[in-house]
């Protein structure tokens, strides 16, 4: 299954990145693109691949953002990418990539790390198939905790903003694989479950 994303960054000022405490982030969330971006001003700056040619790895393009995947070492591995489709939010492209077809049971990763840091990052998850599609996005903050943020189209790009008082300095966007029996959903694997997965198998040794 792929998912595929498109994205809108605000750069944190330079005081709020020195002044940021140690403190459990104060995050405020947008299922509203349109509040969203009130929210943000004149500071939001936007980027959607729309310019770029369809199947453009995306590295360090965007200045201040770099992309990768937890899945880049993977066989096959198609790299994050620009990618022309009917089911962008934006036309004619999406952020796309960062799997595997060879390795269906290991989840999409789109990561992105923000230098300098930002303080609100807003996206819209879009739909190839299946029609509705469950992904997390995972937000490290400055001060190393994490929070996760769930996500599903229902058929219908999903937007999710969030506008945080400290710094966020990397977003990973983990799609979930859909486990089936007999061609029947039965559940959901996020990466993290497949990392644990690993962990727990590699303590029994």
């Amino acid at each position: 299954m792929k998912r595929v994303m498109r994205w809108a960054v605000a750069p944190v000022a330079a005081c709020a990145l020195m002044s940021s405490a140690a403190l459990a982030a104060t995050v405020t969330t947008y299922t509203d693109e349109a509040a969203f971006l009130a929210a943000l001003g004149s500071q939001a700056q936007r980027f959607n691949a729309d310019s770029l040619a369809s199947g453009t790895p995306l590295t360090s393009q965007v200045s201040g953002i770099t992309f990768s995947s937890a899945n880049a070492a993977l066989a096959g591995a198609i790299p994050v990418q620009a990618q022309s489709s009917s089911g962008a939010a934006t036309r004619p492209n999406l952020v796309a990539g960062g799997y595997s077809s060879g390795s269906p049971g290991i989840p999409q990763s789109i990561a992105l790390t923000f230098s300098p840091a930002v303080t609100a990052f807003g996206a819209a998850l879009s739909s190839l198939t299946p029609d509705s599609v469950n992904a997390s996005l995972v937000a490290t903050f400055q001060d190393a905790t994490t929070r996760t943020y769930a996500l599903k189209t229902n058929g219908k790009p999903a937007f999710l903003g969030i506008k945080s008082d400290t710094a966020i300095t990397r977003l990973e966007q983990a799609s979930a694989a859909l486990v089936l029996d007999g061609g029947h959903p039965v559940g959901v694997i996020t990466r993290s479950d497949v990392l644990g997965s690993l962990v727990h198998d590699r303590g029994q040794h």
